[in-house]
């Protein structure tokens, strides 16, 4: 992989007026690597930011542009502000564009952000290691980006289609996928829960071999069950706890080959709720 840094030195004179007595020197670090559509990496001009492209990711051989901005003075920024550009242009990337920035370790709260013209907005999906210090997030487009800690816009929603990293930023947060429906009921096909900074997955099988009960009668014991059961693929759920807005069954019990298998869903263990707003 061909990678050519361009080491910019911008020198303002002063104009020959009163009051300019010094002159101002900028340096700009600036990347310029070549990708075809076979996929590859490009890095930053200091090398703490890494951005994967996949292959298909680029239709065509294209040039990913890197600018590492270093001036921002916000207290809460724990990155340069990276401007990325790619030539020809691309409006959505997709598979998208991994991105793995190295930080400080020991931070709490960090976010990488996206710097709109309407305002900063989180990168969804942010996962950073404190032990490790690197962020990891996922681009479906290009802009410019920082690193941020103690943002309060952190989004608890969940990501419109099923996670393709395993990282998540929400410990606690809890999404569903997919729909399938039987005796009158429809449930999600797949759950996904945000545990100690990852995404554990799992089918519901709600709907595996159902055997629908006449109309008027419930295959739910009045107690989540166990031992034996009838009718293969039944599901029934107890109990109830809240929390981020939002409420889960307690007790998830499935009548699997001929036995009730009984689970605590675990939905509101040590929640992460955002403030309100």
């Amino acid at each position: 992989m061909l990678s050519r840094n361009i080491l910019t030195l911008t020198l303002t004179f002063p104009l020959l007026y009163a009051g300019c007595t010094a002159d101002n020197v900028a340096l700009e670090e600036v990347t310029e690597t070549p990708i075809g559509a076979t996929g590859g990496q490009a890095l930053s001009a200091g090398g703490e930011l890494t951005l994967g492209f996949q292959a298909g990711t680029l239709a065509s051989n294209s040039v990913v542009r890197i600018q590492t901005d270093r001036s921002a003075t916000k207290a809460t920024y724990v990155s340069p502000i990276f401007d990325l550009e790619v030539t020809p242009a691309v409006t959505t990337f997709d598979p998208p564009v991994q991105v793995d920035l190295q930080l400080a370790t020991g931070l709490s709260n960090v976010s990488l952000m996206h710097l709109a013209e309407a305002g900063a907005k989180t990168v969804e999906g942010t996962a950073y290691d404190s032990a490790s210090g690197v962020l990891q997030a996922q681009l479906t487009h290009f802009s410019s980006y920082v690193a941020e800690v103690g943002n309060t816009t952190t989004s608890t929603e969940c990501p419109t289609q099923q996670p393709e990293t395993s990282a998540c930023p929400l410990e606690g947060q809890r999404c569903e996928y997919g729909q399938e429906c039987c005796c009158g009921q429809c449930y999600p096909s797949l759950i996904y829960v945000c545990r100690g900074g990852s995404w554990g997955a799992a089918y519901t099988d709600a709907c595996l071999i159902p055997a629908c009960p006449d109309a008027g009668t419930s295959p739910c014991p009045a107690e989540a069950p166990s031992g034996a059961c009838t009718t293969e693929g039944d599901r029934c759920e107890y109990g109830q706890e809240c929390c981020c807005g939002q409420c889960y069954p307690s007790v998830v019990s499935v009548c699997q080959d001929g036995t009730w298998a009984t689970m605590a869903t675990d939905a509101c263990f040590n929640p992460d709720c955002p403030d309100a707003g």
